[in-house]
């Protein structure tokens, strides 16, 4: 088929049917013409199938200007279309479009392509194919389209679903390393604890009996601090596997970067400019203290690094109600950000910011800064986002959930009471022999009587064996044989009064027990001291037996 332009009008001029003679017939075949009965008819066919088929057709210059179209969409009319640019009705530019003209009048292929039309009918998205025709007037394009939008649609439809699927496989890929590693970490550094237990505390047994003036209490002050380092490291590692024991309480987030402002200034240095917004007080969060001194350092640090050049680091709190989120519950939260002006990260760098040991910072990182960051978020049933480009800084949003109305912030500058002397039978539970003499001491120190064993199946035959009043229980959370939590639920059966206080490194599923929150229960977080032990003890003594015994260490 065949379309011409005769003078002004634009009309089908001319069909010329070709037919091949069958090898067993006689007649010869021959050109219809116009003058053909069969043809006149056939050419209005023709017309007419044009006109109705559902796809657009363009004949278009080699400028791209349209000189013949099939059909028109109210309110349009074929005046509106005819003159005009094929770019003025897809969404396709006009230097793109004479290239793609050219390119199919030079007899070269053009590859189908999809284009949403705004022009044609609304927001819709066609498939546009195109076809060299040859004229009187000279060559012209075809070009069909086809209305592909709902294809389209479930195409992108398809596409969003693929990505969330890869995004879910990386969440859960990221989770199961976390958690592998965090049983690993978690693992290493209650050893540690155990350890630095006994160091720290028969360090400060030596401490005490020195004379104020005695030249080896230098030498326990270097022992001690770097037992302090080190005690900060088990800390970091056990908040990135999230199995730190952590002493959660009301805090003041508004007071907290307030106080936290002073220390900034120092840490980031006079190229950074510090600016906190807490213009909006009172809000609550149940967190750990020492972790969210911790968090907000790390983040700090971290903007900080991504300035080299000095810029601006910015803390920002409000409040934000959550109906609807893939991690969080729906609550009110606490929406803490930590905004720098730094080089910012590429999409490939952000989606890996929290793995174990991923650094940018080569050899001067350590890649921990970031990942115990999301263990303590995580620990605090919260959520970190994380927005940035490249050159265009870093935004770490994270979410707490806010304390219940009820709850009071804590003074943390209150001072912690004296040790008071106590009376009465004790049982000290531990299988590390260093850590259970430590502990034997202390509470000899403090007034009580002390037995010792090494396991609970070991506790238990003691008591049954000296069927005595047990009024205090001190032991390890993970023991051999029969935990901690286990052999106080047993011992209790015996001794309804008896006051329990448990210590660990790492809790690890025992952190669920609700024998943890229980009446008369304290928990002591290792390493610990002496004299903190004292304190708890002299504490749980010191409360109402009905009253419920608050954690503190």
């Amino acid at each position: 088929m065949r379309l011409e332009r005769l003078e002004s009008s634009m009309r089908l001029a001319q069909v010329r049917i070709e037919t091949e003679r069958p090898p067993d017939s006689g007649r010869v075949s021959r050109p219809l013409t116009l003058e053909d009965d069969l043809l006149a008819p056939t050419a209005e066919v023709m017309a007419e199938i044009v006109a109705q088929t559902p796809d657009y057709v363009f004949v278009v210059n080699h400028e791209g200007i349209i000189e013949l179209v099939n059909r028109v969409d109210a309110p349009s009319s074929p005046d509106d279309v005819l003159g005009s640019g094929i770019w003025q009705h897809i969404d396709v530019r006009q230097d793109e479009a004479e290239r793609m003209i050219l390119r199919v009048l030079s007899g070269r292929a053009v590859e189908e392509r999809t284009f949403s039309a705004p022009g044609l009918r609304g927001e819709r998205f066609f498939n546009a194919r195109m076809r060299a025709l040859d004229t009187p007037s000279g060559p012209r394009a075809v070009i069909f389209l086809s209305d592909v939008t709902e294809r389209h649609l479930a195409q992108q439809e398809l596409a969003r679903t693929v990505r969330q699927l890869e995004e879910s496989r990386r969440a859960t890929d990221h989770a199961q390393r976390f958690e592998s590693l965090g049983r690993l970490a978690g693992g290493v550094a209650h050893d540690f604890n155990n350890l630095l237990t006994s160091i720290i505390s028969f360090s400060r047994f030596v401490m005490d009996d020195l004379a104020p003036g005695d030249p080896r209490r230098a030498d326990l002050t270097e022992v001690l601090r770097a037992a302090d380092n080190a005690t900060k490291l088990t800390s970091q590692l056990l908040a990135f596997s999230r199995k730190r024991p952590i002493e959660p309480r009301c805090i003041d987030l508004h007071a907290a970067m307030t106080s936290l402002g002073q220390l900034l200034h120092r840490v980031v240095g006079e190229r950074i400019r510090v600016v906190i917004d807490t213009s909006q007080p009172g809000v609550n969060v149940m967190v750990d203290p020492g972790q969210l001194d911790q968090l907000l350092m790390n983040l700090s640090v971290n903007a900080k690094d991504a300035m080299p050049d000095g810029g601006t680091l910015t803390l920002a709190l409000r409040r934000e109600t959550v109906l609807r989120h893939d991690v969080l519950a729906p609550g009110e939260y606490a929406a803490l950000s930590v905004r720098d002006s730094g080089v910012g990260m590429t999409e490939a760098v952000r989606r890996q910011v929290f793995e174990p040991f991923f650094t940018t910072k080569g050899e001067h990182g350590t890649g921990l800064g970031l990942s115990t960051c999301y263990g303590i978020i995580s620990q605090a049933k919260g959520h970190v986002d994380v927005q940035s480009e490249p050159g265009r800084g870093a935004c770490f949003t994270v979410y707490l959930p806010l304390a219940p109305a009820a709850s009071k912030p804590v003074d943390g500058a209150a001072a912690s009471p004296r040790p008071a002397a106590v009376q009465g039978l004790a049982l000290v539970v531990e299988d590390q022999p260093a850590i259970k003499r430590t502990m034997a001491r202390s509470l000899k120190e403090l007034g009580l009587k002390v037995l010792e064993a090494g396991s609970a199946e070991e506790a238990l035959a003691l008591v049954e064996q000296l069927d005595a009043q047990i009024d205090l229980l001190v032991t390890d959370v993970v023991l051999p044989g029969i935990t901690g939590m286990k052999l106080a639920e047993q011992l209790r059966r015996r001794h309804p009064k008896l006051r329990v206080v448990v210590s660990s490194g790492y809790l690890g599923a025992e952190s669920e027990n609700p024998s943890m929150q229980a009446p008369n229960t304290m928990f002591v977080a290792k390493p610990f001291t002496g004299r903190q032990l004292m304190s708890a003890v002299s504490s749980l003594y010191g409360q109402d037996l009905t009253a419920k015994t608050p954690a503190a260490a």
